[in-house]
């Protein structure tokens, strides 16, 4: 017998599936469709899907006199003069940020990498800009974001950053809500 004249596609007898299907559920291997139980847990789903989106859009949306988010963006040139060690910086400025938290002030902030990459059209790699690049205000060397009442409360947060003191520079900018 040669197998390449075997017919490669020989459809069921019409039958076969409904006895399949039939013996499938005698054995309570599979329910029959539909009935109320299908239709509460149809139901119950839906409530629980409407339930989770209304629960995202509200963690999505600051209430109505939530504190504004800002962020302070630390640069640093060829006048910056910081005392004492690298690591002594970090302790000022974190004593200073643990300072504002207890006063009930949400802020949180990093000491940024050496290196960035400057990406471009298609996330290609067009440069990268070494630790001691410095553009028109300096080098970006750090951030927080704070919560602040308004305008005038973020701008007395950061003229309170030890930054200043050791001739750096501050870039004050509100986070828009998305």
């Amino acid at each position: 017998m040669d197998l390449g004249t075997l017919q490669r596609d020989v459809p069921p007898p019409p039958q076969l599936k409904a006895r399949v299907l039939r013996s499938l559920r005698e054995r309570r291997l599979l329910r029959s469709r539909g009935g109320p139980w299908l239709a509460l847990a149809a139901a119950l789903a839906g409530i629980a899907l409407f339930s989770t989106g209304v629960l995202v859009g509200r963690r999505s949306t600051a209430p109505a006199g939530a504190p504004a988010q800002y962020v302070l963006l630390l640069y640093e040139d060829s006048a910056f003069a910081g005392a004492g060690s690298e690591r002594d910086l970090v302790a000022e400025y974190s004593a200073w940020a643990a300072g504002w938290s207890e006063r009930g002030l949400a802020i949180s902030g990093e000491k940024l990498g050496s290196d960035a990459r400057l990406l471009a059209t298609q996330g290609a790699v067009v440069g990268v800009e070494p630790r001691d690049a410095v553009t028109d205000v300096g080098r970006l060397a750090g951030f927080f974001v704070i919560g602040a009442a308004g305008d005038s409360a973020a701008l007395a947060v950061a003229r309170s950053c030890p930054h200043l003191r050791y001739g750096g520079r501050i870039v004050l900018r509100r986070i828009e809500a998305t």
